[in-house]
């Protein structure tokens, strides 16, 4: 069976995305590593970790990065052999040269946007555009060549998007697939973004979400640009190893989630 991790938040249908040279990609099984014990479990529920959920594949992707805990989360993805996805942004640019390093460790690299400011993103078709290829040109400096996967700001299902136009996710997800893009929702919500601000939780969370999925395949949210998120991540990779998961990149192969788009 493969895991994806999704936001859970709207109905989301598994579509497959168009294959692509722009992207890298690669699956591989990981072995286990003294970094999947970097952050202590034995205050984490036993009952948790003895449930078995076998043989799926889990996509880590991280959103609003890079920033300082980066550098950290690419030690421990290289110590435990682990690839990722990166829906990287321009929000910290003293830090937009980890794109780079993401890169050349192997990891998959995704348009996020370049402010993250909604009003900037989402008021008209022209905005977002301008958003858009503002990311896409960081990119292609940072690894010599341009992303077609693509993470909409608060997922595609997003509704603050309505206070300032009106159907303009929905345009734009067909214009973008029209272009040769494809968006990612996800099906696995760690909730470090949503209250939850220790290790231990996002793990907890993160593993309750991925072991509830129907799906082999998760697609899992998480943020680089949180300490615990990053400190979390060693946990999950344990565990899931001690599952028998395969942890690999997005690639234009993988399959993708699709949320119900709302605006």
């Amino acid at each position: 069976m493969i895991c994806i991790v999704a936001a859970g938040i709207l109905t989301a249908d598994i579509v497959y995305i168009k294959k692509s040279d722009s992207i890298q990609s690669k699956q591989e099984t990981v072995s286990v590593s003294a970094v999947a014990a970097a952050v202590p479990t034995e205050d984490v529920s036993i009952e948790l970790q003895n449930r078995q959920q076998k043989n799926k594949t889990i996509y880590l992707t991280f959103d609003d990065g890079p920033y300082k805990y980066t550098e950290k989360l690419l030690e421990i993805l290289d110590a435990t052999d682990v690839k990722a996805t990166f829906f990287v942004t321009n929000q910290n640019e003293d830090y937009v040269n980890l794109i780079r390093d993401e890169n050349e460790a192997g990891h998959s690299i995704g348009i996020h946007t370049a402010s993250h400011v909604y009003k900037d993103i989402y008021s008209s078709t022209e905005l977002f555009y301008k958003d858009f290829y503002e990311m896409q040109q960081i990119v292609f400096e940072q690894t010599g060549r341009y992303s077609n996967l693509y993470r909409f700001p608060g997922g595609s299902s997003n509704t603050v998007s309505k206070k300032y136009a009106k159907g303009l996710v929905s345009d734009i997800a067909k214009d973008l697939q029209n272009r040769g893009y494809s968006y990612v929702d996800w099906n696995v919500n760690s909730g470090d973004t949503e209250g939850l601000n220790t290790a231990e939780e996002v793990f907890e969370k993160t593993i309750d979400e991925i072991q509830k999925l129907d799906s082999d395949d998760a697609i899992v949210l998480l943020h680089d640009i949180h300490e615990w998120t990053v400190d979390a991540v060693p946990m999950i990779i344990n565990w899931g190893k001690e599952n028998q998961c395969t942890f690999a990149a997005l690639s234009n192969d993988s399959p993708q989630m699709h949320f119900d788009i709302a605006n």
